[in-house]
């Protein structure tokens, strides 16, 4: 959800730039990752979150993702932050027991992270 934010922000002057020949440039996921860093952040279109486990990382101002080298990556601004986040308990029916207990871990550690 994040990232297709930011996706979204970058899109359109990606279709609006033109390179060597005319070509247009994408949304890349470098252009994506630098959109963080201008100031000020293009505007984000709303965002509401229903999320189906535990983590809490919807309540967060960070990004994360892996690009297709296998590398890491991720984005942080507070602009990022969900406009709305709805906890339906019953989004998380079905789940198995493992991943409810990984993510409820999970959101354990986000919650001892913001704390220290």
């Amino acid at each position: 959800g994040k990232f297709v934010r930011l996706w979204l922000s970058v899109a359109a002057d990606a279709d609006a730039d033109e390179i060597d020949g005319g070509e247009k440039k994408a949304a890349t996921v470098q252009r994506i990752l630098a959109a963080q860093n201008k100031d000020p952040m293009p505007p984000l279109p709303p965002q509401i979150c229903c999320p189906n486990s535990f983590a809490m990382a919807e309540l967060t101002h960070v990004a994360g993702l892996v690009t297709r080298e296998n590398v890491k990556s991720g984005a942080s601004h507070p602009n990022m932050m969900p406009t709305v986040v709805i906890f339906d308990t019953t989004l998380s029916r079905g789940l198995p027991d493992w991943v409810r207990f990984g993510t409820a871990l999970r959101g354990i550690e986000h919650a001892i992270g913001a704390i220290c």
